[in-house]
């Protein structure tokens, strides 16, 4: 994602993105894009069976780096091996 054909003109030729990256760093890069390309973004993802969604508009919401993330309580099942 942070390749630069994958840019600020290539976010903006989007109406909106949906986000389900498996790393924060990518999550913030693809908030920022978004941000300033005026897109709306939908930021979803998941911890073991639980799963969460929510939109991030410029001027209507809190950006993603505006929301605290909470403790991490439980690791991902798919990062657990037998």
């Amino acid at each position: 994602m942070k390749e630069e054909r994958f840019g600020l003109a290539y976010f903006k030729t989007f109406q909106l993105v949906i986000n389900a990256l498996d790393n924060v760093s990518a999550r913030r890069h693809v908030n920022r894009l978004c941000l300033v390309a005026d897109v709306p973004l939908i930021e979803a993802g998941t911890e073991g069976y639980l799963g969460q969604a929510f939109v991030i508009k410029k001027g209507d919401t809190e950006c993603f780096e505006c929301l605290p993330l909470p403790p991490q309580k439980h690791f991902p099942i798919c990062t657990i091996r037998r």
